[in-house]
């Protein structure tokens, strides 16, 4: 699999595949080939953008076992599967403060918007 290293930070990795890299089904089986890893605890996919953000056990060898098993991913690799409890969590979660978000910004008028940003 192709990828771009968007963040690193020690223990937290965002990779970015590109769109269309992966249906959000195959997300959430590449989340699960990733956790079979003992030092890699939480993976969140975004089938939108190809984004995979991996949360592993700090150190350098645990980041090139990543990128290893990342480049090593064909498109016969990928398979759908259900997402986790915690996948689903998050989902509701960004649902809901999107779509607050967006309700609060309706709600306010031009005039508010200019004086609060302006």
């Amino acid at each position: 699999m192709k990828f771009q290293v968007m963040y690193d930070n020690g223990s937290r990795l965002r990779v970015r595949a590109g769109k269309w890299a992966f249906t959000k089904e195959e997300g959430y089986g590449l989340a699960s080939l990733l956790l079979n890893q003992s030092f890699i605890y939480e993976v969140y996919t975004s089938h939108r953008n190809g984004s995979i953000l991996i949360y592993y056990e700090e150190g350098i060898e645990n980041k090139e076992k990543i990128f290893d098993i990342l480049r090593g991913i064909t498109l016969d690799d990928l398979f759908e599967a259900e997402p986790t409890q915690t996948q689903v969590s998050k989902e509701i979660t960004d649902d809901f403060y999107l779509k607050f978000s967006v309700s609060m910004l309706h709600s306010l008028t031009v005039q508010q918007l200019l004086v609060h940003y302006c």
